[in-house]
């Protein structure tokens, strides 16, 4: 019962656009974008597949991110509360790690 409060209490909408290819991100990014408008406290995680990739999908979520009045951050800069994150870490964990800090309802 107590951890079905806290989850319950600490619930997020979290999308993941997890394993993201070239030419996927806009379209997550502008889905995420409507959803957004009917569920303010959405957020949305973009991982994608391949680490030399990390600056294109940075300047593209920053702009519709920017033009959209909604925030953004990089995993790196550790602040998780932003309405878009880049995760721009590359490591031996797997993405259920990394995203662990997350609360809410990860989408695979």
């Amino acid at each position: 019962m107590r951890l079905e409060r806290e989850l319950k209490s600490n619930y997020r909408p979290i999308i993941t656009g997890a394993s993201t290819h070239k030419g996927e991100e806009r379209p997550i990014l502008e889905a995420f974008i409507e959803f957004k408008k009917r569920n303010l406290d959405a957020q949305l995680i973009l991982v994608p597949r391949h680490p030399e990739r990390w600056e294109e999908v940075e300047n593209l979520a920053k702009s519709l991110a920017e033009v959209n009045g909604l925030s953004f951050n990089l995993y790196s800069e550790m602040d998780l509360k932003s309405d878009i994150v880049l995760i721009d870490y590359y490591g031996k964990k797997p993405n259920r790690i990394i995203l662990r800090p997350f609360r809410g309802l990860l989408v695979f």
